[in-house]
């Protein structure tokens, strides 16, 4: 009886943990808005940049440390058509790999459920501008009615990398589409 109770304890405790129980609260987050179509939450010590072109609207969110910062970028355009989107994503990788010294090469990763849909995803690492700290780079694209999205996340190599981690993946969790 006593190994069953254990092993039941035991099981309960791996299911916990897999489950991703997050010590990340999100009480006293910002808002943001993306055009009018995307909304998510930001811990409220990040900086908030929003850019605005014309068929592009973006919010950039980050939290800076010397010469690297962790960082979320969401992009909203309108695609005339099914190829628009994947001329958008293919011309986003190629001016990734451009503009960062990339260790090793563009990985496809695993699809990711964001806001209920399902977005492809391509990681890799880099350097970026000066900085000497290695980052972690996830590009996610979807697609919400007529509205493309790209979900660009960094996470520095910092000692609470693990952190910040688990602070992205709650911004990620959060976004909604209207």
């Amino acid at each position: 009886m006593k190994k069953i109770l254990a092993v039941l304890l035991a099981g309960i405790l791996c299911a916990g943990m897999v489950t991703g129980c997050s010590t990340v609260d999100t009480k006293g987050w910002q808002e943001q808005t993306v055009g009018d179509t995307v909304r998510f939450s930001t811990p409220s010590d990040w900086e908030t940049e929003v850019f605005q072109f014309a068929e592009l609207d973006s919010v950039r969110c980050y939290l800076e440390q010397g010469d690297s910062y962790c960082e979320v970028t969401i992009e909203s355009y309108q695609p005339t058509s099914p190829s628009d989107v994947e001329s958008y994503y293919q011309t986003t990788i190629d001016s990734e790999k451009e503009s960062l010294h990339t260790i090793g090469s563009l990985q496809k990763g695993w699809p990711k459920q964001i806001g209920g849909k399902t977005a492809f995803h391509t990681q890799m690492n880099s350097y970026m501008g000066g900085s000497s700290v290695e980052n972690e780079i996830n590009i996610y694209y979807l697609m919400s009615g007529n509205t493309g999205l790209s979900i660009r996340t960094t996470v520095p190599q910092w000692e609470n990398q693990k952190e910040l981690e688990q602070t992205v993946d709650q911004i990620l969790q959060t976004i909604t589409f209207s």
